[in-house]
């Protein structure tokens, strides 16, 4: 089975870094650990954000491929992990964070891994979409 050599994350890497998603100044960047990967590797993707606008809540969307990919796991960075409630729903890849003082919160947000279940070569994405930051408390 290893003879069929995945290039998934060759495609994901460039789609997911070559379009930070960006309000204001805020900027939302994703990195993945591996470029190639293998039926049962893990694969590690790290969304953090940067920039110096103020905002009380934030969300996201990641999406994969639920055919190839199957999640593991997921554990928050230093920039969300005082927020007043967070969220991630690893079904529809929504990604929430919401705090109670307004700041310009940059850093690591989330790490999400990834198996891969599929043993067919090829490529597939990951992305991320409908980013924004509110300087409101609400939710996305």
């Amino acid at each position: 089975m290893k003879k069929f050599l995945l290039m998934l994350l060759c495609v994901m890497l460039l789609v997911v870094l070559a379009s930070p998603a960006m309000a204001a100044d805020f900027n939302l960047t994703a990195t993945a650990s591996k470029t190639t990967a293998y039926l049962g590797d893990e694969v590690t993707i790290t969304i953090s954000t940067s920039g110096t606008t103020p905002y009380t809540s934030m969300g996201f969307f990641l999406q994969y491929d639920t055919s190839v990919f199957e999640y593991k796991s997921r554990s928050w960075g230093a920039a969300i992990v005082d927020a007043n409630t967070k969220s991630f729903d690893a079904d529809s890849g929504k990604v929430t964070a919401v705090w109670e003082d307004a700041s310009a919160y940059a850093g690591e947000m989330i790490k999400i891994t990834l198996v891969v279940k599929k043993a067919t070569p090829g490529n597939t994405t990951i992305t991320f979409s409908d980013a924004a930051c509110k300087n409101e408390n609400t939710d996305f």
